[in-house]
């Protein structure tokens, strides 16, 4: 199971990769508001959990098991939103 602080790098890279973004890790640190190196050293872990691929020019891509994972944060996210509005 992730961390939170996985859960949240996998949530910001599944919805710019579905906006068509190209996601680095400087983009990426504006979004989350953290400092590049932290991002950096994340994504690394990320890498070492094959949650996430780095190319040659430092792009980041969700692995199958991150889109996997991505994509089940994101279902759950929507049930406990739809949850709350119902009640």
């Amino acid at each position: 199971m992730p961390t939170q602080v996985v859960e949240d790098y996998l949530d910001q890279i599944y919805l710019m990769q579905l906006n068509g973004q190209q996601v680095i890790g400087a983009r990426l640190a504006e979004r989350m508001g953290t400092a590049v190196p932290t991002v950096t050293e994340t994504l690394r872990r990320m890498v070492r959990e094959g949650l996430v691929e780095l190319d040659e020019h430092k792009h980041v891509s969700l692995t199958a098991s991150g889109n996997e994972a991505a994509e089940s944060l994101i279902r759950r996210h929507a049930l406990s939103e739809r949850l709350l509005t119902d009640i």
